[in-house]
């Protein structure tokens, strides 16, 4: 066989373009990114994924504000200025607002560059608790493993965490966005991804996947709740046994 009967050898894209093309498709085609390409991640590598991407996001956040000059703190003062608009806020105290920071010989935006090199770690502890309750729902709610899908196992749901951190990266770019948007658009565009996982990788319906999201949230609400409830009641009855008349 002459080379020129040779079949063509395609090579192996890099780690950075691999790395470039799974986010995009990720971001583009969610379903067609579950089926094919999740598999090929392990646990490691996908937490690789979505700290690099956090960590990006970090990054294009803090120049957003330095661009714009300002910090967190303006930020906040801009929702403040938002929410004076509202009736019930005539009736919220104001000491919080009127606190002024001392001044300091370091740059707000200097300051904060803190935040990205402790990006990486809040992503891992995020991730962590992430698949930690995605868990708990699966538990509950998938009872039976049939052919095709995960094992019910917490690192499953880690890379599904990961992966469905990515849109904090078009977050962090909408920046200029009146203040909130474009967090609230990663955020619903956080909850797609991951709802799409469970439903992929599970072959749950939708709205199974959505209870499965939501579920453990409510069980905290609900054992907060009646944590408080007991202390509450034992304090009253402590109450009564000092005071009460005999």
């Amino acid at each position: 066989m002459t080379d020129e009967q040779l079949p063509a050898v395609t090579p192996e894209p890099g780690p950075v373009r691999r790395f470039l093309s799974d986010l995009i498709l990720l971001l583009t085609e969610p379903v067609r990114f579950f089926q094919e390409r999740f598999e090929t991640y392990s646990l490691s590598r996908a937490l690789v994924f979505g700290i690099v991407v956090n960590w990006f996001a970090s990054g294009f956040e803090w120049l957003t504000r330095l661009v714009k000059n300002e910090s967190l703190l303006d930020g906040m003062m801009k929702v403040k200025r938002q929410l004076e608009s509202l009736p019930f806020w005539n009736h919220v105290p104001d000491t919080l607002w009127n606190q002024r920071a001392e001044p300091s010989s370091i740059p707000a935006w200097l300051a904060e560059l803190s935040s990205i090199a402790l990006s990486p770690f809040q992503s891992l502890l995020h991730f962590t608790l992430s698949g930690m309750s995605l868990f708990l729902g699966a538990w509950l709610l998938i009872r039976r493993r049939n052919k095709g899908e995960d094992s019910i196992e917490i690192p499953v749901f880690v890379r599904i965490a990961a992966f469905s951190s990515a849109p904090n990266l078009i977050a962090s770019w909408l920046g200029f966005l009146p203040v909130g948007i474009g967090g609230f658009i990663g955020w619903i565009y956080s909850a797609a991804l991951l709802v799409l996982g469970l439903k992929v990788r599970f072959r749950i319906s939708g709205l199974r996947a959505v209870v499965l999201l939501v579920l453990p949230g409510m069980l905290g609400v609900l054992v907060v709740g009646c944590l408080f409830a007991g202390i509450f009641g034992i304090g009253l009855g402590l109450l009564a046994a000092l005071f009460g008349t005999r």
